[in-house]
Formats: structure tokens, sequence, C-alpha cells
């Protein structure tokens, strides 16, 4: 992972992440990307139709991401 995306994601370094989390993460913001522009160019660059595509297009990635967040451990829950 680039290191300039690992400072901006301010990932807390934890003993518990290992070589194939981060490059599950890569691959998450591979497909956002990906969706991303999809959506630009099925609807455009005004934001109001952006987000209305975004909406219909998210939900599986969304699900990916919170099993996989859900697999680690959070302090004080």
């Amino acid at each position: 992972m680039p290191h300039q995306i690992y400072r901006s994601l301010r990932i807390p370094v934890d003993p518990l992440l290992v070589e194939k989390d981060f490059k599950q993460i890569a691959e998450y913001l591979h497909q956002v990307v990906t969706i991303c522009l999809d959506v630009q160019k099925e609807r455009g660059k005004l934001l109001k139709y952006f987000n209305e595509g975004l909406e219909n297009n998210i939900e599986n990635l969304r699900a990916g991401v919170e099993k996989f967040a859900t697999s680690f451990e959070m302090p004080g829950f």
C-alpha cells in the first residue's frame, strides 16, 4: 500500500493487521475508485446525480467492508 494512502487513512498500527489485511484494504480502495468512475460516466459530474448513482452501487461494498472491519476487536465495545 502506498505510504501516502496509509498515512491519510490513519489506520492504527495494530499487531493484528497483517499483509493480507492491507491488501484487502487496498482492494476496497480500488473498488471505491472503480465504482466512482462508473457512476460518474453514467450520471455525469454534478454532485446531485453522482450521489444518487452512488447510493445504488455502494451497498455490496459497504457490506464487505463492515464484515471485514468486524473481524477486528474494537477497544471499549
